[in-house]
């Protein structure tokens, strides 16, 4: 059995700290019905207001009357339900609506939903599932898509595709898919619908290769305007710019009715911030407790403080940042809306106390400690399939960003930088830390993450260079470049200024292949039961004779996808057009100045994303086709893709030469390499010139989540080798199992790509074992190695400290291991509440030592 967190850690949290940890990993997950019925209680009272208004008054009635909870132990105010772990329900958006109306009898009694709920709650969910049935955003985005000849129906597999299942899967792969996809919808009827009708189901799939995502946000909410101004200010400040609007301007009542409704919103967030004081000194005097009276009234003080104006201390600062975030969190569930530069935020109010003796760093760090915390239960609800993919109670989607340059380029690591370290060190939540990292970062910095990587915490290295470089490549200013931040994985923007969606759609680039060698179909034929659609159709299709036909059939397959991609973009943006977000709008950068909701591009910058995976099976395929078919004829085309058909069964020699012999993508090998490099840069010149319906760039970003897993599943066998329904290639990370040459010779592969291209991100996994770090040489060889990766143009890393022994016995074992924090794609979670597929695949990875 391990040791556990409290005997290891090389930072011990404060003990009221501790205590709130240990509750949060006890805890269920709920869904926080309260807030569904109160949002739509507001709309009806907001009856036919302007949709930025009425917007704006469903907040100020759900902030006027939500239950307010201030638990034992707390510093910092505030809980986004009264439960300790609570979802709140976004109706009105429909993420879970329908997981909510089809499976309300089975959740909380499968361990992969992770749900509880009592009689109360099933009658609520059903009678606001009534009130708003087909009233959702996801429930138009759908019935645009389909009018849009975008969304095809799924259907139940004939026959003769039940037969091809079989030979492309083997009839133990096929009951492993049978289970996992077909069963549950032979069982329910109802569910058919949902495979269609949830985003929870990879998006919403266009095609077996791609899927576009429904909801909004994935962005960074503006703190620093909030801290400077507070919402009194930026009140003013509405109210100022309402004044000077030009009685000619065209867009005047558009522009009034915008910020009107910030008005309201700040108001609403004052009176929020006004009644937890009072809830706090209520609490205050009903407590025989000396000390914790006196915390309570410092609590109230500062609620009360950010109700007047901007905070005047570290813990009215730190309180501001988890303020907004509730109140985010109330106004706009499941939107991956992250922090921001923290330490930058914060360095001031500390160092103004440190000097004055109104603060340690202790104290700080303990203010940290619980921030981190509170972080950490702001958790989604993604629904029993995808669960079983990824983590069912805490994936850590909110980014915490540290450390880089500021808009000169001089460096801003502070005492807060470290402090933040040391307080992720000490409570170990789910969530992502990133640090930024440039040639003039201090030693400490380096020597703080590397050792805290080495004692297992959980956090992600940025290179600053390559960073700024992508984003000046899609028009931002040198300045805006350099002040960036991490949204949710590994997503990079313009901090506070960026507007628009960095998680728009997915493209698995391993099927496009598989497409580009079948005419528009996929191997397997699972993907059309999932989703019904197929990639490009050509009258006068052959199969490419040379590897530059490959190439160009592959381009024209990417071509198509992409196209479809941005047409389903435009048509969740249209749909989000129509429903403003004002609270969110009023701390973005551009959109008060312009009088313009962040929807409809008021932001100074504003990125639609699509996510790229798949790329080392592709490169690893298409070095396979190279070296066979076309350079050492072991075998012709067609019957490489007849041993794909049957999953290589007869043909294991063939597979093993495929795996073996032919080039590989993390090998510092050029062959496989430079054909990664050339894909990528296919990608990047196809997305980069596409424009969004604001205006907006379209850009590429890298990464995985844990798609790879249900692409994977999707997917038949690859001319890489890989088996029909195994997982692709996590991230920008090899396939597994296929870098055989250490971890430098991993690294020098990924900086071959010009990753200047993907202009809003990609992640970068590696697993080491913690043996591999037992001596303090090892930890500054692993400090060399990250550094001369990053001067080589290597864009991020992120580092699983994990054996494979441990995982399993983890899996076997689950209560000997509340603490194992792992990276997936590009988000951290708990191991063992990861379903079991991403749990085998994570075990699979290559393990390196240094």
């Amino acid at each position: 059995m391990p040791v556990r967190l409290d005997e290891s850690s090389k930072v011990r949290p404060l003990e009221r700290n501790s205590r709130m940890r240990q509750a949060i990993l006890d805890a269920p997950l709920r869904i926080g019905v309260e807030r569904a019925g109160l949002w739509y209680e507001g709309e009806e009272l907001a009856g036919d207001a302007p949709p930025a208004i009425r917007n704006a008054l469903a907040l100020q009635h759900l902030l006027a009357n939500v239950d307010l909870v201030i638990r034992d132990d707390e510093l910092i105010a505030g809980n986004k339900t009264r439960h300790l772990l609570g979802l709140p329900w976004f109706i009105e958006r429909g993420d879970i609506n329908h997981i909510l109306a089809t499976e309300l009898g089975a959740l909380g009694k499968r361990r992969t939903d992770g749900v509880v709920l009592d009689r109360n709650d099933v009658r609520e969910i059903r009678r606001l599932l009534k009130k708003y049935r087909k009233r959702s955003a996801l429930a138009d985005i759908y019935r645009s898509l389909k009018k849009e000849g975008l969304l095809k129906e799924p259907r139940l597999p004939r026959p003769r595709e039940v037969r091809d299942l079989a030979r492309g899967l083997g009839l133990e792969g096929l009951r492993k898919n049978a289970a996992r996809w077909l069963l549950p919808v032979l069982r329910s009827p109802r569910l058919a619908l949902t495979v269609r009708r949830n985003p929870e189901y990879v998006g919403i799939p266009l095609n077996g290769a791609y899927a576009i995502l429904g909801y909004q946000g994935h962005l960074i909410l503006g703190h620093d305007r909030i801290i400077r101004k507070g919402y009194s200010g930026i009140a003013a400040e509405a109210e100022e710019l309402a004044s000077r609007i030009d009685p000619e301007d065209a867009d005047r009542e558009e522009k009034l009715r915008f910020y009107e409704a910030v008005g309201i919103c700040c108001r609403a967030a004052q009176g929020y911030a006004l009644r937890l004081a009072s809830h706090a000194e209520e609490m205050a005097s009903a407590t025989p407790d000396g000390s914790r009276k006196a915390e309570l009234l410092k609590m109230a003080g500062s609620l009360r403080q950010l109700a007047r104006g901007a905070p005047g201390d570290f813990r009215q600062a730190v309180q501001s940042v988890w303020l907004s975030m509730l109140i985010l969190e109330l106004y706009h569930p499941m939107s991956t809306i992250s922090v921001g530069r923290l330490d930058r935020m914060l360095t001031p109010f500390y160092e103004k106390d440190l000097a004055a003796g109104r603060i340690t760093p202790e104290e700080a760090r303990g203010y940290l400690e619980e921030l981190f915390l509170k972080i950490w239960t702001c958790t989604l609800y993604l629904g029993p399939s995808l669960q079983e993919s990824s983590s069912y109670r805490f994936p850590g989607y909110q980014a915490v960003t540290i450390g880089g340059t500021d808009e000169r380029g001089e460096d801003v690591t502070t005492e807060v930088s470290m402090l933040c370290i040391d307080a992720l060190d000490a409570v170990r939540p789910v969530m992502d830390l990133c640090v930024r990292i440039h040639p003039g970062s201090p030693p400490q910095l380096i020597d703080r993450v590397v050792r805290a990587i080495s004692d297992g915490v959980s956090l992600a290295v940025y290179n600053d260079e390559v960073i700024s470089k992508s984003l000046r490549r899609i028009g931002v200013s040198e300045e805006h470049a350099r002040d960036f931040a991490i949204i949710g994985c590994v997503e990079h923007v313009s901090a506070s200024r960026t507007g628009g969606n960095t998680g728009c759609g997915q493209v698995n680039l391993a099927a496009l292949l598989d497409m580009a060698l079948r005419n528009g179909s996929m191997g397997l034929p699972m993907s059309r039961f999932v989703s019904g659609g197929g990639g490009l159709v050509e009258g006068d299709f052959r199969l490419p004779g040379d590897f530059e036909e490959l190439m160009e059939s592959f381009g024209r397959q990417l071509d198509h996808a992409l196209d479809e991609i941005v047409r389903g973009i435009g048509v969740v943006d249209t749909e989000y057009l129509r429903r403003p977000t004002p609270f969110i709008s009023m701390t973005i950068d551009g959109c008060l100045a312009g009088g313009r909701d962040i929807t409809a591009g008021g932001a100074l910058y504003d990125v639609s994303a699509i996510e790229l995976t798949g790329l080392a099976n592709v490169a690893d395929s298409m070095a396979a086709i190279r070296k066979a078919v076309y350079e050492e004829g072991w075998i012709s085309l067609p019957d490489l893709i007849t041993a794909m058909d049957t999953n290589f069964r007869g043909n294991e020699r063939l597979r093993q030469r495929l795996v073996n012999r032919a080039p590989k993508f993390g090998n510092d090998d050029d062959e496989a390499d430079l054909i990664a490099r050339r894909v990528m840069d296919m990608a990047f010149e196809r997305i980069l010139p596409r424009k969004n319906i604001r205006g907006g760039q379209m850009t590429p970003v890298y990464l995985s989540l844990a798609l790879h897993i249900i692409f994977g599943q999707v997917l038949g066998a690859t001319p890489d080798g890989r088996l029909a329904g195994t997982p692709i290639c996590n991230s920008l990370s090899p396939a597994n199992g296929r870098e055989r040459n250490g971890p430098t010779a991993v690294l020098n592969s990924i900086a071959k790509i010009d990753t200047t291209g993907l202009s809003t991100g990609s992640a970068v996994n590696i697993k080491f074992h913690p043996s591999a770090f037992a001596a303090d040489e090892s930890k500054r060889k692993l400090a060399d190695m990250m550094l001369a990766y990053f001067e080589k143009g290597g864009p991020q890393l992120q580092v699983t400290m994990a054996d494979a022994d441990t995982l399993r016995d983890a899996k076997k074992h689950p209560e000997d291991y509340p603490d194992l924090v792992v990276k997936v794609g590009g988000f951290s979670a708990l191991f063992t509440d990861l379903g079991a597929d991403v749990q085998d695949e994570i075990i699979e990875r290559t393990e390196h030592g240094l």
